[in-house]
């Protein structure tokens, strides 16, 4: 195959199959065409095939993919393989004696009561979580940015539709252009199927009005399909524990024992439901709550870096795995850390300074309350940091931790449905499931943050393939 001499600079870049395949070489649509509605088209049936309906428009799916060279996927791989090994290490350590933890990256108390209760009565499962990388402009490092576990299955398994709708807009161009997908059904469907025991009833904690879910319902789907039986939805509030420690839903109006659960809601949910039944819940749930409340906390990336070198001491990672997470995740410092205070300090002295930083809000999705240094004027940032830098009250918990700002890179991507060109950063995600590396989730597009996505909203996913 012959590279497009006239792309840009980056490896990385957005491509359209038919005009790729037409032109011998990767090239993306620049100008709109009468072809190019039958892309949208071929995305659509794509979209709307199977059982499950996604709440996702075809106006949030480009059928024209993003190219990342097989360099690059390999390196998304060995930032996976890096961080899995360090999350599996540092969770196991969480609660021993003689471990920090808890002081460094603290919790609500009813959060630390139950980690504390779990840690000896079940082994530490990571499940599914998903990395979020950015790219550093001029050299395309990827960064890691945070970590995404609170909704475990999403982008896992609803991208294998867009995926195929990209593939269907011209599926010899594959062979011709030397190109394989990125993350293959087979290496998620029944891995995610596996996660759950066919023998026994599923509850999904899910509540409509709080979260629509996305890939939930095709897990749903893929319970239904292995064990014969369908799967329980049930809102939190419904679980009760009966005297004898017993777990049950009320959903019904009657009471329906719980064996095993798959958490699909916000943590505000979660908590409503009271300590007790959240470590019965925690104790039958396949997606390990360890995951859901420390490391998708934005403050276990800084968690990870203060870790990378007794990790490496003690032989948990080797030199490369190291360098992977040293490299590879954003420069992440703890409220009162020694680290932070050094930061606070150099922005005081030099009023520039907080424009290469951000305040990360620790909980929170798709960008939602994070504070931007070049946003802010120099007293109002100094307040903020001089804020984190306090002593917390008693079962008071950080809400941010500071973040370097990565400068992303810039790339062209087609908007479909207007049929014009804008430039874009890039949101990439690494699938990680049960501590294997199963591909590159859907990329997402950004300005300040990631753009939205769902009906109506002006997001963009795309599929994603490399080099065979």
């Amino acid at each position: 195959m012959t590279r497009d001499p006239d792309a840009p600079a980056t490896k990385v870049r957005q491509i359209s199959l038919p005009l790729s395949s037409a032109a011998g070489r990767l090239v993306n649509r620049t100008r709109p065409g009468p072809e190019a509605q039958d892309d949208i088209e071929v995305m659509r049936n794509a979209l709307e095939g199977g059982l499950s309906s996604l709440p996702v428009d075809v106006g949030n799916t480009s059928p024209y993919p993003l190219y990342i060279p097989r360099s690059k996927n390999g390196e998304l791989y060995k930032v996976q393989q890096a961080v899995h090994k360090a999350v599996v290490d540092i969770v196991a350590r969480w609660w021993d004696e003689g471990e920090d933890f808890p002081k460094r990256m603290p919790l609500a108390s009813d959060e630390e009561d139950v980690l504390r209760w779990l840690h000896p009565k079940r082994a530490y499962e990571p499940g599914c979580y998903r990395p979020d990388i950015l790219l550093e402009e001029g050299t395309e490092t990827w960064k890691v940015c945070e970590i995404n576990a609170r909704f475990p299955y999403n982008g896992f398994l609803g991208p294998l539709k867009m995926l195929q709708g990209s593939i269907n807009t011209c599926p010899e161009a594959l062979d011709q252009l030397g190109l394989k997908a990125t993350n293959e059904a087979d290496q998620i469907r029944e891995p995610v199927a596996s996660l759950f025991d066919p023998s026994k009833p599923l509850h999904i904690l899910y509540e409509k009005e709080a979260w629509v879910g996305f890939d939930i319902h095709i897990v749903a789907e893929l319970f239904a399909e292995k064990s014969g039986q369908k799967p329980h939805f049930v809102k939190p509030s419904s679980m009760r524990l009966s005297d004898r420690g017993k777990l049950y839903s009320t959903e019904t109006g009657e009471d329906v024992e719980v064996e095993q659960v798959a958490l699909e809601a916000p943590q505000a949910l979660l908590k409503a439901m009271g300590e007790d039944v959240l470590k019965q819940v925690a104790l039958r749930c396949r997606n390990d709550l360890r995951t859901v409340l420390l490391v998708h906390d934005k403050r276990f990336l800084a968690i990870l870096r203060q870790e990378a070198p007794r990790l490496l001491e003690r032989g948990v990672l080797h030199q490369a795995e190291y360098s992977a997470i040293m490299d590879n995740i954003i420069d992440s410092r703890l409220p009162r850390s020694k680290g932070f205070l050094e930061v606070l300090e150099e922005c005081k002295r030099n009023e520039k300074a907080k424009d290469g930083y951000v305040l990360k809000a620790t909980r929170t999705g798709w960008g939602k309350g994070h504070i931007f240094g070049y946003e802010l004027d120099q007293e109002a940032w100094m307040a903020e940091l001089e804020k984190l830098a306090r002593p917390l009250a008693d079962d008071q918990v950080d809400e941010y931790v500071l973040q370097r700002y990565v400068r992303q890179q810039q790339y062209p991507i087609w908007r479909h449905m207007e049929q014009r060109q804008q430039e874009y950063y890039l949101v990439v995600s690494i699938l990680s499931l049960q501590g294997k590396y199963v591909g590159v989730g859907p990329t997402r597009i950004g300005e300040r943050t990631h753009v939205k996505l769902g009906p109506g909203q002006p997001g963009i996913a795309l599929s994603t393939l490399t080099d065979v």
